[in-house]
């Protein structure tokens, strides 16, 4: 059963990772800096907050993954598992 639990933190851990990194981020900092550049007035506070997002989006897909992506390989492999890998 922690095997199990493990496994779907992990899948759940890698889809809200490349949502909130690929999509939320890196796309939606790129869509957010077309429409400021297409906008009959130019607001800078939304193209700078659109660079912002794509620069970040690899620090918010990373921090996304780490935070459902360890613990559910610690339930798939415990700490105290005596196994060598080599």
């Amino acid at each position: 059963m922690k095997k199990l639990f493990g496994i779907v933190l992990v899948i759940l851990g890698v889809v809200t990772s490349v949502y909130i990194g690929l999509f939320f981020m890196f796309l939606g900092g790129i869509v957010q800096i077309v429409e400021a550049l297409e906008a009959p007035r130019l607001i800078t506070m939304t193209l700078a907050v659109g660079v912002a997002r794509v620069a970040f989006a690899g620090v918010a897909w990373g921090a996304s993954a780490v935070v459902l992506i360890l613990p559910g390989y610690y339930f798939i492999r415990p700490l105290n598992d005596k196994k060598k890998e080599w």
